[in-house]
């Protein structure tokens, strides 16, 4: 019983170590430079969080590019603004803004650059 155990974890060892291939993904020489936002708005108790960082070139050894110093903030339809700081390089927040989550925020967004952007949602539960 014990040799068919052993003889089953080497085969299936065996298997999967055979069966792996490596994933060159077709990449481009030249980095567009997109702003990446990833984050949410927290309408409860809990923080709101964005980060920011820009496209990097895949076969660089720059694993990512923070975006700092920028303006970051969460609007109400009616204009009242909530200001989120940065609190490490590219990463923005503000303590629970206990939002309404039955109207629309935006983030807005602008970057040391002078390019501004405006992303725009309904809360829903």
């Amino acid at each position: 019983m014990r040799k068919t155990h052993t003889c089953i974890f080497i085969l299936a060892t065996l298997f999967i170590i055979g069966c792996t291939k490596p994933y060159n993904p077709i990449t481009i020489s030249s980095n567009a430079n997109i702003l990446v936002v990833e984050g949410f708005i927290n309408t409860g108790s809990d923080s709101t969080i964005v980060k920011l960082s820009r496209t990097v070139i895949i076969a660089n050894k720059t694993t990512a590019s923070p975006e700092t110093k920028a303006t970051v903030t969460v609007e109400n339809a009616q204009g009242t603004a909530y200001p989120l700081t940065e609190i490490v390089k590219g990463t923005y927040a503000s303590p629970a803004l206990n939002l309404d989550n039955t109207k629309q925020y935006r983030i807005r967004i602008k970057t040391t650059n002078g390019k501004p952007m405006c992303l725009t949602w309904s809360m829903q539960n």
